[in-house]
């Protein structure tokens, strides 16, 4: 159960954190994380405008369109954002582009580049693409033998869905 008061609480400390922020952070990130603030507004009150969500994170990407945190950004909103919003395949563009930047900088952001390809993985599931789905998760696997997670779970379920 959510205490809806200490989750607004939370919220308004972290709204608050990002204010005390803005001119230190990188560009976009201001922007990726007020439109963050109001995804978790939205998931508590989801009469709140939900296109606050998109303008912050429209802007992040205008400002910095290379960034590949602000890409998979964009395409987690995509990706769980309810009917009407949410777009598996804009989801899965997002995290391609945040999946060819890391690719170019492989020695960054190492877990966010797996984290990154499990996402296209699972974007490729969501819309019925079971063949990339697997194609995904055996190159993760490949480079990445110990992935519990996906060896043990996600691998095993993928293969037996209908």
């Amino acid at each position: 159960e959510v205490d809806e008061l200490e989750a607004e609480k939370a919220t308004n400390r972290f709204r608050e954190h990002i204010e005390s922020m803005k001119g230190s952070l990188p560009k976009g990130y201001y922007e990726m994380y007020l439109s963050a603030v109001y995804t978790y507004e939205f998931k508590l009150d989801v009469s709140k405008n939900a296109f606050a969500i998109l303008r912050y994170a429209n802007r992040a990407v205008e400002l910095n369109s290379k960034d590949p945190m602000i890409l998979g950004h964009m395409g987690n909103i995509f990706f769980y954002a309810p009917k009407g919003i949410g777009d598996k395949k804009k989801a899965l563009q997002y995290f391609e582009k945040a999946s060819m930047v890391l690719e170019s900088t492989p020695w960054q952001y190492s877990w966010y580049r797996v984290a990154t390809r499990l996402s296209i993985a699972q974007c490729h599931e969501k819309i019925g693409d079971r063949a990339s789905a697997l194609s995904m998760v055996n190159a993760i696997l490949d480079d990445f033998p110990n992935f519990t997670y996906i060896r043990d779970i996600y691998l095993p379920a993928l293969r037996n869905a209908k």
